[in-house]
């Protein structure tokens, strides 16, 4: 990938009946941990791949048989509270094909109970959070917590379309639980006089699908029994005036109905993430032609004269491919993991078990009460294509407000990151107008790099910078056109935070959800799952770093930079008797050399300010001094040397060397781009050494520090590929195995045994 940073386009989606959507580019993301619970002081180890999924590989299109590489190279992964409060954010870079890894210690203040991984690229923050991938984890202070299993039996119902509608055929999800935990059980469609239609049964994820044609005005209940007792559930109520869209797939089309009454001023929207957003001629009946678009899910919407969306059905298009891992050059990403069975199974967390194939294909474009099937992995074919189409029933689009879209249109706001940078802007007098084709120098305290880059004609700037560790900043100041520094105020664009809706704590209560205070909810207070709603989720706000402006001394001013500034204290403390000592505390950047008298053997001085003078006068004459950049001493003579200025006086490096350090009261080391603004000709940097009779006076900063939100860090190195060892203590586990690759995205496990 090329180091230079990526120019996106802002892309903008203006939506009119009859048009046609551009394609939104998008990044999705799977990540995973190698378990489910962890204690104080362990080390979450997190590995994960980013995949670029707007331009699906398919035939006739020149990237077939290739994975297009991501946008982004940057991404965010962080650690939050059971508050939605971040504990630990971290910045990660990538490797070309877009893999990662991350470590998180936790410490003893981390908050027993269960927190929240969630990992994101600024470029997916151009669309809902609900697509911005989290998995809940407990943390625990001695032993991890089993669900206590409480007697009880849950059921909800997800009719196609949102809707039961009357006199026509119909399929209906429905989602069985015992005590939080999926039921794999029979239970049987019965009518009102209680005759039985058709025996269903559900899935190891408690899932079942059937289709049958509800009579207008009748009520169904679904019988099922647990523990020798039969429990009645009753279906929704069927409305024919609701309408209600149903979808046939076929090979290389998409049949779909419009069930119930169409209302006035209906139009009809599909979404792929290989196509965007489309519009479609409305029929009651119509065929949706999928030859050409890439694996994934299609969505239809129906929505009404407001556009607002009153019914939405989803399917699954691009076959069951998976993974070829013995053909070299064709995977891109494998990842094995052993969870404890136990907590797999009854873990407070065992409603939510990452698997590539979920979390990329299906969970970042749409929305569920419902968590995915816990068991997917596990099953055989046909019961992996009950929990799907169960699941697709109970979801709703959530990539982005389609109404909204449809009326303002679509902006990315977000680029894609592939390299850290800091943005901002510079403004002159009071903010009153903005700096203008200047030039803003950022110098980085961890490494003492500096970075610079021009102003834009409106005061606005992109300042790529280098990677930096946990709680590193930067200290930033602009300059004129010119060259001249001045007082300027600054404005950053920080890192922001996307809003948190945690609907995982749906999945991750006690007892599904259903237990407050340690107590079952009574049948009323449990929230009916019919209807969808994003109402009651809790969110933060977005966070955005701003660099302090204070109004400082000089000398605050540069403390700053401890290894290139030495005040008063700092002097005192090392005690320096001479100015050569003085100079050694910056050899990184300088060398004091003595010109030595001697000749070589073809007679020319090796100094060349000691010509003219005879050979005793050379003897007796005290030595010349030179200050020399360290990585660059030169035989020019004193051309290239750093100049040294004491009190704004220059002066020799001769003369220098007698100085009383005693009277010294601050030096300081300014590289050439501080340097030359003050000082002509310090191409070479200069040495500002300030004695005790110079009065500084109380200025403003001609500079700001900005300190990169919530301690952001890039890592330290590149994604290294993780080795997947066996667990070293007996039990049983469940080994899990994803794989993402040019031929797609597959997820598969098993229960295994190890012994001591």
């Amino acid at each position: 990938m090329k180091k230079t940073w990526l120019l996106f386009l802002l892309l903008f989606l203006l939506l009119a009946t009859g048009s046609m959507a551009q394609t939104l580019p998008t990044e999705k993301i799977f990540f995973a941990t190698g378990r489910l619970s962890y204690g104080l002081n362990d080390t979450i180890r997190v590995t994960g791949q980013l995949v670029r999924t707007d331009h699906a590989p398919s035939a006739g299109n020149e990237t077939a048989g290739q994975l297009l590489l991501p946008y982004s190279r940057y991404l965010y992964v962080e650690l939050l509270n059971s508050s939605d409060s971040v504990m630990v954010r971290k910045r990660l870079m990538t490797d070309e094909a877009g893999s990662f890894s991350a470590k998180m210690t936790l410490d003893p203040t981390t908050p027993k109970g269960v927190c929240y991984l969630r990992a994101y690229t600024r470029m997916m923050c151009n669309f809902s959070d609900y697509t911005i991938p989290v998995v809940p984890l407990e943390v625990f202070a001695e032993t991890p917590t089993l669900a206590v299993t409480t007697a009880g039996m849950t059921c909800h119902f997800y009719p196609e379309g949102g809707q039961l509608v009357g006199d026509d055929m119909q399929q209906v999800a429905v989602c069985l639980t015992e005590g939080g935990n999926p039921l794999q059980t029979k239970a049987f469609l019965t009518s009102e006089q209680g005759d039985t239609l058709q025996e269903v049964v559900t899935t190891a994820s408690g899932w079942a699908v059937f289709s049958f044609i509800p009579v207008q005005g009748r009520h169904y209940f679904l019988t099922a029994t647990l523990g020798g007792r039969n429990q009645l559930f009753a279906l929704p109520e069927s409305d024919p005036q609701h309408p209600s869209l149903r979808l046939t797939k076929g090979k290389a089309q998409l049949a779909y109905d419009v069930l119930g009454t169409l209302p006035k001023g209906s139009k009809l929207y599909a979404y792929h993430q290989s196509t965007g957003l489309m519009v479609l001629p409305l029929k009651k009946k119509g065929i949706v032609v999928l030859e050409g678009i890439g694996p994934g899910v299609v969505t239809l919407m129906l929505t009404d004269r407001t556009d607002s969306i009153v019914s939405q059905s989803h399917c699954w298009h691009g076959g069951e491919k998976a993974a070829k891992t013995g053909d070299a050059g064709e995977q891109v990403f494998s990842l094995v993991r052993f969870l404890p069975l136990d907590e797999a199974r009854q873990g407070i967390a065992r409603s939510y078990v990452p698997t590539a194939e979920a979390m990329v294909n299906y969970q970042q474009d749409l929305f569920s009460e419902e968590p995915f099937p816990a068991c997917y992995a596990l099953e055989n074919q046909a019961d992996r294509t009950t929990d799907v189409m169960g699941w697709l029933c109970s979801a709703r689009f959530s990539r982005f407000d389609v109404k909204k879209v449809l009326k303002e249109g679509w902006q990315a706001k977000n680029q894609p990151e592939v390299a850290p940078l800091i943005r901002g802007t510079v403004k002159g007098g009071g903010r009153q107008w903005a700096l203008k084709e200047g030039t803003v120098v950022a110098y980085q305290r961890s490494t003492a790099d500096a970075f610079s880059t021009e102003v834009n004609r409106d005061g606005t700037f992109v300042l790529p910078v280098g990677a930096y560790p946990d709680g590193d900043d930067f200290f930033i100041e602009a300059f004129d056109k010119k060259g001249k520094a001045g007082i300027y105020d600054y404005d950053f664009l920080g890192d922001t935070i996307p809003a948190l809706r945690n609907h995982l704590h749906l999945w991750t209560a006690m007892a599904d959800g259903q237990m407050e205070n340690g107590k079952m909810k009574t049948e009323n207070e449990v929230s009916h799952r019919g209807a969808f709603s994003f109402t009651g989720t809790n969110m933060i706000p977005e966070v955005v770093a701003r660099a302090k402006v204070r109004v400082e001394h000089e000398q605050e001013n540069k403390e700053y930079y401890g290894h290139r500034y030495l005040s008063e204290e700092a002097l005192d403390k090392h005690n320096y008797q001479s100015f050569q000592e003085m100079v050694y505390h910056f050899a990184p950047y300088m060398r004091l050399i003595m010109a030595s008298p001697e000749r070589d053997d073809e007679g020319d001085s090796t100094d060349p300010t000691q010509e003219g003078m005879t050979e005793l006068d050379q003897k007796t004459a005290p030595p010349e001094w030179h200050l020399f950049p360290a990585n660059r001493i030169s035989t020019l003579g004193g051309k290239d040397e750093i100049r040294i200025y004491v009190d704004g006086v220059l002066l020799s490096a001769t003369q220098a060397f007698n100085l009383d350090m005693q009277q010294v009261a601050s030096v300081e080391f300014m590289s050439p781009a501080k340097a030359l603004p003050l000082h002509q000709g310090c191409i070479n940097g200069c040495l500002e050494i300030k004695t005790k009779r110079f009065k500084p006076q109380s200025v403003r900063s001609m500079g700001v520090i900005y300190a990169p939100a919530l301690g952001i860090a890039n890592a330290s190195q590149p994604y290294q590929p993780q080795t997947h060892e066996q667990p070293t203590e007996a039990g049983r586990y469940l080994k899990i195995v994803d794989e993402i690759s040019v031929d797609g995205i597959c997820s598969s496990a098993k229960v295994v045994t190890f012994e001591r």
